[in-house]
């Protein structure tokens, strides 16, 4: 698809001129949920320690079990995953985060990949930054222009020089996730700070009625959400872009080795149904 220049978030408009032929699977959310469930428990069962990613996406933490070989583990997962979704699944196992998504690009697609701490050196020496997670095409462009493209290169930049190139939070991030460094600990969400609910593709308004029907609907998701959340909404923000895009934003108050997982597609009754896994030893 990226040799058609078709990639995701792109306006369907736009995929569709660059490819007139391209094919269209309508979404089956029914589907989504189905697989989901079944996927995050099978992960469960076999972890204590989970962090959702996404419906399709997950880390694993089995740092605590030191009888179980991650590699085993991961294709007893993988295995388990297609026979019950019929989604083939991806696996990158390392020693953190970091290192286990990053493996999972390489275990793409339908594969395994494990990084341990010895071989994460010189995995990453030649990675290119902009592979890494976090560098917007800003920051990529920024990069550039200093003629910085890969890891191996920021390694001979100092944190200090980082810092006063692009930040102390930027910088930080550079220096640490170029040498492999990620202190993040799998199970440790983030405080919700809004709940927001967003419709971008299918939606046509013909008559001002249109708009109010498909606003009241979103407004109504967005209240079931926060109730199941038990949070009441201080703040209400409307964004509408191209007539087509339209979101409401309710802002309320031992041993690491890591496996990332991430499912392929399969069509099943015609639609294309898709799921990830991401998982940390």
């Amino acid at each position: 698809m990226l040799l058609l220049g078709i990639n995701a978030g792109m306006f369907m408009r736009d995929a569709k001129a660059r490819c007139p032929h391209l094919i269209v699977f309508p979404y089956d959310f029914g589907a989504y949920e189905e697989v989901a469930d079944q996927f995050y428990n099978i992960l469960h069962k076999h972890c204590q320690k989970v962090q959702a990613v996404s419906c399709d996406e997950a880390f694993l933490d089995i740092g605590d079990c030191s009888d179980i070989d991650p590699e085993s583990f991961a294709f007893m997962i993988r295995k388990e995953i297609v026979e019950t979704t019929q989604c083939t699944a991806s696996a990158g196992i390392s020693s953190n985060m970091l290192m286990a998504r990053l493996a999972t690009k390489s275990a793409k697609p339908n594969g395994q990949c494990f990084i341990p701490p010895e071989k994460v050196e010189s995995f990453l020496e030649d990675l290119p930054i902009i592979a890494l997670p976090g560098i917007g095409h800003a920051l990529g462009v920024k990069l550039e222009s200093r003629r910085l493209q890969t890891c191996g290169q920021l390694w001979k930049i100092s944190k200090e020089a980082l810092h006063e190139d692009f930040g102390v939070k930027i910088g930080d991030m550079l220096w640490s996730y170029s040498r492999g460094i990620d202190k993040r600990k799998v199970g440790i969400p983030k405080e919700t700070k809004s709940v927001a609910a967003e419709v971008n593709w299918g939606v046509r308004f013909r008559t001002i009625m249109d708009c109010e029907h498909f606003l009241v609907n979103l407004s109504k998701e967005i209240s079931s959400r926060l109730r199941e959340c038990g949070m009441v909404a201080r703040t209400i923000n409307l964004k509408v872009q191209s007539l087509c895009f339209v979101v409401i934003l309710l802002i309320c108050q031992n041993r690491n080795c890591c496996l990332h997982l991430h499912t392929g597609k399969k069509e099943k009754n015609g639609i294309q149904r898709t799921c990830k896994i991401h998982g940390l030893w």
